[in-house]
């Protein structure tokens, strides 16, 4: 009988994370241990991550951070070369401490494995590709643009890949396989677990958690983080048209400090402006709408926890009825661009 294969989501240097995880999975002799990228950065330890891997004989893909390693190397490698003291035109890649760190912990080794890393890994024994950011719909796996395997979270209204959220929808809610993707680096959607694909970036590395398939049972486990090892995430994110807002809409911007996607409510107000505000009740720490998608209370005047039917004003996010009346829905800032469209930050 062989062996079970663990799919291990992005670790970002939690060593100690993957250690507990394995160990939560009893990996064993015959198991087979596959990342799905950005062994590197953020995290305490991405060298001991990656030697881990090196040393144990384990497998994974390139994610984007790895790469941006890479990168850096080459670029600090060529600039050595380059005797003149006049400023060159290309630069050497930008790095943060995080990967420093990680780049003067590692050894020649270390290098020429990562180095050596491929762009996805096909499991035929279970249907399924190991990628780091995604597959576009349609386009042969040997034809898949590198951009898009390292980079891609969305998929444009055209069909093309975005690393941006807002520029479309997840791209897995569109892949029909025939293989399922695994796959990480979308840690602001966190787990997704989708007919085809299944998405393993839970945020670690923010105080989130290491989460892994375990095939052939498909089964998902997670292990939580020691410690927040980086600054929660926040991005931009481009909702929609200021006319198109009938109704609340709901997106994904950056990460809570417990390492779970932010959720943000847009709502237009009766004198047309945009208003944003963090999906979370003031009473209870639970999503306004508990899943359903509904916000509005009956007459459609105010948002509305479905919990236990607090009342909140369109206009400032404050709570005019119910048990946390006198408080206020967490704002986020927003624009409306030069097109119309509203875009909500922090």
């Amino acid at each position: 009988m062989s062996g079970r294969t663990l799919i291990v989501g992005d670790i970002h240097g939690c060593l100690d994370e993957l250690r507990a995880l394995l160990e939560k999975a009893r990996f064993g002799a015959g198991d087979r241990l596959i990342s799905v990228g950005d062994l590197v950065g953020k995290g305490p330890d991405g060298a001991g991550v990656v030697r881990f891997f090196r040393e144990g004989g384990h497998d994974a893909v390139l994610g984007n951070h790895d790469d941006k390693l890479l990168r850096w190397r080459a670029s600090t490698t060529e600039k050595k070369k380059k005797k003149k003291k006049k400023k060159k035109k290309n630069e050497p890649e930008k790095i943060k401490p995080s990967h420093r760190r990680d780049a003067e912990a590692m050894t020649d080794e270390d290098w020429a494995w990562l180095e050596a890393l491929p762009l996805y890994i096909e499991i035929p024994e279970h249907d399924t590709i190991v990628v780091h950011a995604g597959l576009v719909p349609g386009v042969p796996l040997a034809e898949q643009r590198r951009e898009d395997l390292l980079h891609m979270r969305t998929l444009r209204p055209d069909g093309t890949g975005s690393s941006r959220q807002g520029d479309g929808e997840p791209w897995a809610a569109r892949w029909r396989g025939p293989q399922r993707v695994v796959f990480g680096h979308d840690a602001m959607r966190g787990l997704q677990r989708w007919p085809r694909a299944v998405g393993l970036d839970t945020g670690c590395c923010y105080g989130g958690r290491l989460s892994g398939l375990l095939l052939p049972d498909n089964r998902v486990i997670s292990e939580r983080a020691r410690s927040a090892y980086e600054p929660v995430e926040t991005m931009p994110v481009r909702v929609c048209e200021v006319d198109d807002l009938d109704r609340p809409r709901t997106v994904i911007s950056g990460l809570l400090d417990n390492g779970r996607p932010r959720e943000v409510i847009v709502v237009r107000t009766r004198d047309g402006e945009p208003r944003a505000y963090v999906n979370v009740c003031m009473h209870l720490p639970v999503p306004l709408d508990g899943g359903s998608r509904e916000f509005l209370s009956m007459d459609e005047r105010s948002l509305m926890c479905g919990t236990h039917g607090a009342l909140y004003r369109f206009e400032d996010g404050y709570c005019f009825e119910g048990p946390c009346e006198g408080t206020s829905l967490e704002p986020v800032s927003w624009v409306v661009d030069d097109d119309g469209w509203v875009i909500v930050d922090v």
